[in-house]
C-alpha cells in the first residue's frame, strides 16, 4: 500500500513538475515574441517617439508664449507642419483626438487675438489644458506602443529575503 501512495506521489510530482516547466517555457516564448514584435518595430517607434517629443514640445511652447512674442510664429509654424505632416503619419487615434483639439483650442486662441474679440486669456487656458492633455496622451501611446502588456510576476517568483 505504501508502494502504491509512494509510486502515486511520484507521478504526481513529476507531472506537476512537467506542467510548470511547460508554463514558464510558455512564458519564455510570449516574452521573446513580445520582444521581437518591439524589435521589428523599432525603427517606427523610435521614429514616432521623436515626432511625439517634438508634438509636445511645440505645443507646450505654444502654452506659454504670446503672440506678440518672436517665437511665437516659429512655434505655432512648427506646429501647423507637425499637425498636417509627420505626426500625422505615425499617431495612434488618441493622440489625433488630442491632437485635433489642441489644434481647435489654437486656432480658436489666435482667432481672438486676431479679431481683438474680448479678453483672450480664457482661450489661452484651454491651450494650456489641450497641451497638459495632448502630452499625457502622448505619454500613454508611448507605454502602450513600447511595453504593450507588463510583465507578469507570479508569486512563485517572488523571493523574500531576511534582514
Amino acid at each position: 500500500m505504501t508502494a502504491i501512495i509512494g509510486g502515486l506521489w511520484i507521478s504526481f510530482t513529476y507531472l506537476e513538475q512537467q506542467r510548470q516547466a511547460q508554463a514558464d517555457a510558455n512564458d519564455r516564448a510570449k516574452r521573446e515574441a513580445k520582444a521581437q514584435f518591439v524589435q521589428a518595430r523599432l525603427p517606427f517607434l523610435e521614429k514616432q517617439l521623436a515626432l511625439y517629443f517634438e508634438a509636445a514640445q511645440v505645443a507646450g511652447k505654444l502654452s506659454v508664449y504670446t503672440t506678440n512674442e518672436n517665437d511665437w510664429s516659429d512655434a505655432e509654424r512648427h506646429f501647423w507642419l507637425l499637425y498636417f505632416g509627420e505626426v500625422s503619419m505615425v499617431e495612434d487615434g488618441q493622440v489625433l483626438d488630442a491632437m485635433n483639439t489642441f489644434a481647435i483650442r489654437l486656432r480658436e486662441y489666435t482667432d481672438a487675438v486676431r479679431r481683438n474679440v474680448g479678453d483672450p486669456e480664457p482661450k489661452k487656458d484651454s491651450v494650456r489644458s489641450a497641451a497638459s492633455d495632448l502630452t499625457q496622451v502622448i505619454h500613454k501611446s508611448i507605454v502602450d506602443a513600447w511595453f504593450p502588456e507588463p510583465p507578469v510576476v507570479r508569486p512563485a517568483q517572488i523571493t523574500r529575503k531576511g534582514p
